[in-house]
């Protein structure tokens, strides 16, 4: 991974030139860093108050963003699912939590950029790298992504919340509990995504998918991996452009683990990722950070998963009061082990109440 990360920081660099220097650091140093929205001045807006009314079945927020979200159960303790991808949302509500439902309602929002909610860009009207990625940081990045699920906790009036984040948003959900370990009561990471430290020490989900692979698809994955990673000509793309490109991915995905992909193309976000990227950079380490999370945590594995078990290593080191389950089921395991999924959910949350 880490030599794969060198290779697309060379074809990057040719590409720019000497003239891109600037926007080749900013790819491979972090745009944001933990506690950045809660102390820089710059994010300020993301968290000011909000005084719009919800429309039904959208979160209404400042800066004309609107944010999709179905509802599974009738409970009065609410719990925000935070959906990986990134910018995938789910299809359905996840099975397995029947038995919860009589006491929890859960959120399953769309993040801003994907699904129904809000997509601010289509094509940008210039190519200037570091204006645009600026741009992208601001709106769609980390800051805005931790700003909504702050947003959502105090138009659903909880002093506290239940998050429960899988794959990227299990990256998304420890961000947020970060930055605000006060304002959560208890974190479900599902395969928290291996982002915590770039380049990573495992394969990461594109090295992963890669060694499944048969090998007559080798090289052409590796043409379409240095492609999806050439940020030379990102910003004369559109938000079709970049959809199409994950729905590529989806299909190499979909050879190596012999697995159907549920996701609606439609739902697909295209430039939220980029923004996610670029704000993370191409090299850094947020493990220490990870220290500074409050909240009773439980990290869920599925045995038949794609990503090495290896991959959660750094959330089990660094989360202080973390609780470790492994269970049998593949990357989505609340589709293909919903009861198993819901009875540790189910256990977890009981033992915090």
């Amino acid at each position: 991974m880490k030599k794969k990360i060198l290779i697309i920081s060379v074809v990057v660099l040719s590409v720019l030139g000497v003239g891109g220097y600037f926007a080749y650091q900013m790819m491979m140093e972090p745009m944001y860093l933990p506690k950045d929205l809660t102390t820089k001045k710059e994010y300020k807006n993301l968290l000011a108050t909000v005084n719009k009314v919800d429309k039904e079945n959208y979160f209404e927020l400042n800066d004309g963003i609107s944010l999709f979200y179905e509802k599974q159960g009738f409970g009065d303790t609410p719990v925000l699912i935070i959906h990986g991808g990134p910018a995938i949302p789910y299809e359905k509500p996840w099975n397995g939590f029947d038995s919860l439902l009589n006491d929890y309602t859960f959120y399953y929002y769309h993040q801003r950029g994907s699904g129904k909610s809000t997509r601010p860009f289509d094509k940008f009207e210039t190519t200037n790298f570091y204006s645009n990625a600026i741009t992208l940081n601001h709106t769609l990045g980390i800051p805005a992504q931790i700003a909504d699920i702050e947003q959502i906790r105090r138009k659903l009036g909880q002093e506290k919340i239940i998050l429960v984040g899988h794959s990227f948003g299990g990256f998304l959900a420890s961000m947020y509990a970060i930055e605000f370990p006060d304002k959560v009561e208890s974190l479900v990471l599902v395969t928290p995504a291996e982002v915590i430290k770039l380049p990573s020490d495992g394969d990461g989900l594109y090295g992963a998918v890669q060694k499944r692979l048969p090998e007559n698809l080798h090289a052409e994955y590796s043409v379409y991996i240095e492609s999806l990673f050439d940020f030379g000509n990102l910003f004369e793309k559109s938000e079709q452009d970049l959809v199409n490109e994950t729905l590529k991915f989806i299909k190499y995905f979909e050879v190596a683990t012999n697995q159907k992909n549920e996701s609606n193309p439609e739902s697909i976000g295209g430039w939220m990722p980029q923004a996610l990227y670029l704000g993370m950079g191409a090299k850094h380490d947020y493990s220490e950070y990870l220290k500074q999370i409050k909240a009773p945590t439980l990290v869920i594995y599925g045995t038949d998963d794609i990503i090495e078990q290896n991959s959660v290593q750094l959330y089990l080191d660094f989360i202080p009061n973390v609780t470790f389950e492994s269970i049998s089921g593949s990357h989505f395991m609340f589709y293909d082990n919903p009861l198993v999924f819901g009875k540790t959910i189910s256990k977890f949350l009981d033992k915090q109440n």
